[in-house]
């Protein structure tokens, strides 16, 4: 359980790294995608329910949503 939660998170947190134009990677971004994710493992594991981790997805975005806009 614990390799498959660090190799996803890993892997889904290096997709959200923001690359801007000549600018340094934007590790913000995939810093809290790692941990979102971990999150989002260990509820969907706790719980064995997808739907947990889809609210807590859905309150992420929100969250950024409201913060960017």
């Amino acid at each position: 359980y614990l390799p498959s939660l660090l190799i996803t998170s890993v892997i889904f947190g290096t997709a959200h790294l923001e690359f801007g134009n000549g600018t340094p990677l934007v590790w913000v971004a995939a810093i809290s995608t790692f941990l979102l994710s971990i999150a989002l493992v260990y509820k969907r594991e706790k719980t064995g329910a997808l739907y947990a981790g889809i609210l807590i997805h859905i309150l992420n975005n929100l969250v950024a949503f409201l913060v960017h806009f």
